[in-house]
Order: structure tokens, then sequence, then C-alpha cells
């Protein structure tokens, strides 16, 4: 699908959003151990955490460090974490670790000699299931919420309240974002002189993330009836 027109149009980009949350990976090597974050498109290191030797009586306590800076670099957000490493190396760390999304199947190469770029091809097929179904939790506890103060559902309403940073979660009708046409059909629109309702739900959309929100793309079937967006306020 193409727009034609003098301005750029960004409510087709939307569905991109979906399952993009962050994970971590954890590579546990002997030569070396780091930690990675990751995202669907992405994929940095955050820290080096230096050799891992489990024969000697420090091991232990490295396993112990690596906990740490795994729960302070994921904060409040409990992102779930992939482990890559021989088997032994994963054994002894799941024996210590109390991480509450550690993920299975875990990658059982010598981490060593594998690539981040590897990795990340690798380890997003494990993680997206599990972004996925946490995205739509949040969705269904969203679309819960309807009737209340806490929720908008008029789009002209969204539109406004995004502008002026009020909202914490936008929920979008895939189908809202193909203007009748499925985005893989062939097909040029031409944009009207004045930006349409699907436009400024882009818009609304890129001002909530702007101001730190949340933004979820869904098939109008999880949708409530008659609703091509829904938006929880901010306490």
């Amino acid at each position: 699908m193409a727009t034609v027109g003098d301005r750029f149009t960004l409510t087709p980009l939307l569905p991109a959003l979906n399952a993009g949350g962050r994970f971590l990976v954890l590579q546990l090597g002997e030569a070396e151990t780091r930690l990675f974050a990751g995202t669907r498109s992405g994929f940095d290191e955050l820290t080096s955490l230096g050799s891992l030797d489990v024969r000697t009586p420090l091991a232990h306590q490295h396993f112990e460090l690596i906990e740490a800076v795994i729960r302070d670099a994921a904060g409040q957000t409990k992102a779930p974490l992939v482990v890559v490493g021989e088997p032994h190396l994963q054994a002894t760390y799941r024996r210590i670790s109390s991480w509450p999304s550690l993920m299975t199947p875990t990658i059982t190469d010598t981490a060593d000699r594998i690539s981040p770029e590897t990795m990340h091809r690798r380890t997003w097929p494990i993680v997206e299931p599990e972004l996925r179904a946490r995205d739509f939790a949040t969705v269904d506890a969203v679309q819960a919420l309807r009737g209340t103060s806490r929720t908008l559902h008029e789009p002209t309403q969204i539109v406004t309240a995004a502008e002026h940073g009020h909202i914490q979660t936008l929920i979008v009708a895939t189908e809202s974002t193909w203007w009748g046409q499925h985005p893989d059909e062939p097909v040029a629109i031409r944009l009207p002189d004045e930006p349409t309702l699907h436009e400024r739900l882009g818009t609304a959309a890129v001002a909530v993330l702007n101001h730190a929100g949340s933004v979820f793309t869904v098939p109008a079937q999880r949708m409530s009836k008659d609703t091509m967006a829904a938006a929880l306020l901010r306490k």
C-alpha cells in the first residue's frame, strides 16, 4: 500500500509495534559472560561479566553477581530471559536463579562461538509468544475497564488526551490502519486535504510513545463492539 499526498502518514506502520517488548539474553561462556537486551528489531550488549570457571570455589558468587546484574538491568519489567551456553553452565545458573521469566527452551551451543546477530535471530522466536501474550493481557485489562473514568473510546477524545500526555496505553484495531485496504494489496491512496481520523490515530500513537506510554494494535475481534481504538488514562 502506498499513500500520495503532501505529508507523511504513520498509521500503516503501527502494527510493527506489536510484540516489540524488551527481552534479555544471558550468554554464559567460560571465556566471557555477557548480558544483552533485545527487541524485535535490535540487540545490544549491556555488560560483560568476565570469564566464568565453575570449577573454582568462587563460581557460586559469580552466578549470584550475574543474577544481581540482571535484576538491575531489567528494573521493574521482569523481562523474559533466555540463557545461552553449555548445559553444565546453564544448570548451575538455574539452581541459583529465581528470575520469574526464565524462558525454556534455551540455546545450548557453546556461547563463546555464537555471534550477537545469530543470538538475536535464534532467541527472538523463543520470546515472541511470551511478549505477545503479555500484549494481549494488557489489552484485555484495558477492555475490562470500559465504561469507567479510566478509559476513552471516542477517537477525537483519544487524540486530544494523547497530545496532552494523559494516555498510558493506546490500543488500535489493526483494520483501522489499512484505510479499508489490506496492506498486501497493491493500492495507492490519495490523502485528502485534511488529516483523516485514521491519520490522527497514528499521530496520537506517536504522542503516546513520546510521553513514555505504550501502543498496541490488535485484530478488531479483540476490541469491544464498534470500537476502533481504546485508551487507558494515567492515574
